[in-house]
């Protein structure tokens, strides 16, 4: 007898309800690869994010220009305007003093300008405030004092402390220092730039051009050097393993559903037997699988991606998400593919030794 699609369509959907068990487990194993899939996926790309996020945190994209002689202070803080440079300042190393809230402890002394807070805690807005006096937050926890009280500095007037400074990121040293402020209008021996991500080579080239007049003794490179040990998140993420886990896990899915065709090659050929057609097979076999796969390679891609969400406190973006839906997309579309060709092959087959399986 010869089968219309429509009633080949039918047949499909009755082997998926009455075999439920069946179709069950077919569901599951494809939620689960696809699942394990999808949870790696946003792993790796929540480990690089996590790193280059905090790579750029602690100064992964500024630069710094150094020269003991003194470089032109103006020139420093005038950076951002010149080269495109998101924030700049300088500042000189002092002497080591006491204060008078601490007679036996010693602090360094350092003359800085208003830009170097956007440089070293760019997320304060320090440049915002009059700030005359800052300490850091180390000095600030061991002589127990705060914004608004006053230091003694070395013979000197007291003086207020306008700011409190958290550099530990991009700047350890400066936790046990004074920072006062100045106008920019002396020499500098650092100049501090920090850069956008794609801006930071060509933005040291640049400054090495700028101070090429100030001798041979400038120095300009990176704050935070990158060797083999650094992570490159670019080509990180085009290596990664699972960039092509699609693959493997599409083969999986497909191989377990080579061996449930396989075991029920004696159905096969009782379809055969009352006259059913290779290509009528074939449509079988393909909507039984299209409708497990997909079904299995969306719950499991929802319940990894809403379980990895959760337990990482909501940090998946949208890029991450849609790079994670791509490889199961191309998972569930090569085991769909795949999947339904046993049928073939049970179409080759002797229908009597399919018959005698039963």
């Amino acid at each position: 007898m010869s089968w219309r699609i429509g009633t080949s369509v039918s047949e499909a959907g009755r082997n998926l309800s009455t075999a439920a068990v069946r179709t069950a487990l077919s569901t599951v194993v494809a939620a689960g690869l696809v699942g394990a899939l999808t949870f790696a996926e946003h792993s790796t790309t929540t480990r690089l994010i996590d790193f280059r996020r905090d790579f750029e945190a602690q100064g992964g994209f500024v630069a710094v220009v150094f020269n003991e002689n003194g470089l032109p202070a103006e020139r420093c803080e005038r950076l951002p305007e010149l080269i495109g440079a998101e924030a700049a300042g300088g500042f000189n190393y002092g002497s080591t003093l006491a204060t008078g809230n601490a007679p036996g402890s010693l602090f360094s002394m350092l003359s800085v300008t208003e830009g170097i807070f956007d440089v070293w805690v760019p997320d304060d807005h320090l440049r915002e405030a009059d700030i005359q006096v800052a300490i850091g937050s180390a000095v600030a926890e061991e002589l127990g004092v705060q914004k608004g009280r006053f230091l003694l500095l070395g013979e000197g007037e007291p003086r207020a402390i306008t700011a409190v400074v958290d550099t530990e990121d991009r700047n350890p040293q400066a936790m046990r220092s004074i920072l006062s402020v100045v106008p920019p209008i002396d020499d500098v021996n650092q100049c501090w730039v920090a850069f956008g991500p794609g801006a930071h080579e060509a933005g040291i080239a640049s400054l090495r051009a700028l101070f090429s007049d100030t001798g041979p003794d400038t120095t300009v490179g990176p704050y935070r050097r990158t060797d083999e040990f650094t992570l490159d998140p670019v080509a990180e993420l085009a290596s990664r393993p699972m960039r092509n886990g699609w693959l493997a896990v599409g083969l999986a899915i497909a191989l377990l559903a080579w061996v449930g065709w396989w075991a029920r090659r004696a159905e096969f050929g009782l379809y055969r037997a009352i006259g059913t057609a290779r290509n009528e097979l074939l449509l079988m076999a393909w909507v039984e699988s299209f409708v497990t796969t997909t079904v299995g390679a969306l719950l499991g891609f929802v319940w990894a991606t809403a379980v990895f969400d959760a337990t990482h406190g909501g940090e998946l973006s949208g890029g991450q998400i849609l790079l994670a839906s791509r490889n199961a997309v191309a998972a569930a579309l090569l085991a769909i593919a795949l999947g339904p060709l046993a049928a073939v092959l049970m179409g080759r087959t002797d229908v009597a030794s399919q018959l005698k399986d039963r």
